[in-house]
């Protein structure tokens, strides 16, 4: 959607100033092609072989505690969403301490949500979804298209090390993770469902990090994005890091399946994330 917005924008201001309309030497017919080559592959029998034995052992699915005590779960995709706009200060002591210990923000937010599931959920093996954006490549960037996937990322937790150290571990697990990241999610379920074909989804939690450019000020028009929200979920529960607006904000929205949890719980749960994070 970034690519779409400045596209957009290139091509007003070249209208308004008589200019031609961008060409596109990269269509997502290349990355078609490219997908079809990769099933083929070496590279996608050892992705293959990673996810499988990362799933060799399987986690029960995680559901953090909720107030709705509900008996007739319908299945349903409703959702609503509540947007909380993390403090700028806060922000700053974050970026800080990412800075001194060497990890970036996306590491730190997971170590903490990751910290924050394992105490309600009480358990320390478990799996959370997170998008990825599986653009492998420089023409691939540049290509407006449906690139994104989903991975599982499989937390263990270790008590007797400090949040800085999960944060480091929580970092080489995501890089491991990226090296294997255009293996489908769909093909991770086939396998575990080849002895199991009870097995559900591997996580109830998705956590998505989003810091996309769509302002740019190179054509002197002034624009805004936002996004909108289609009022469904196809998880219970989806929190989203972004910041759509290069604005040096964090927002995090948590979109939740009203079926499965109310605002209050929704409410409770962003505090306890705050404060975690100043406790850090």
């Amino acid at each position: 959607m970034g690519l779409v917005c400045n596209e957009i924008i290139k091509n007003y201001s070249n209208l308004k100033r008589n200019l031609p309309l961008l060409s596109y030497e990269n269509t997502y017919l290349d990355y078609i092609n490219s997908e079809q080559s990769y099933m083929e592959s070496n590279r996608f029998t050892k992705d293959k072989e990673y996810w499988e034995n990362l799933f060799k052992t399987l986690p029960e699915p995680i559901t953090i505690p909720k107030s709705i005590n509900n008996t007739n779960i319908t299945n349903s995709s409703k959702a609503n969403r509540i947007v909380f706009t993390v403090d700028k200060s806060l922000i700053n002591d974050i970026r800080n301490f990412c800075k001194n210990n060497k990890v970036s923000e996306f590491n730190f937010f997971m170590a903490v949500f990751g910290l924050y599931l394992s105490r309600v959920c009480k358990t320390e093996d478990f799996v959370v979804g997170t998008p990825i954006l599986n653009r492998n490549n420089f023409n691939a960037k540049r290509t407006c298209g449906m690139f994104i996937s989903t991975a599982p990322f499989r937390f263990e937790i270790n008590n007797n090390i400090s949040f800085a150290e999960f944060c480091s571990i929580i970092g080489k697990n995501s890089l491991s993770m990226l090296r294997h990241q255009q293996y489908p999610y769909s093909k991770i379920l086939d396998y575990l469902r080849e002895n199991d074909t009870e097995i559900p989804n591997l996580y109830n939690v998705l956590i998505s990090y989003q810091i996309t450019n769509t302002q740019s000020n190179e054509e002197g028009i002034n624009y805004n994005t936002t996004w909108s929200f289609n009022g469904n979920c196809s998880d219970p529960l989806n929190i989203q890091l972004f910041d759509l607006n290069d604005t040096g904000n964090l927002n995090i929205a948590y979109d939740y399946q009203t079926d499965m949890y109310q605002s209050s719980d929704i409410n409770f749960m962003h505090n306890r994330i705050i404060y975690i994070i100043n406790q850090v």
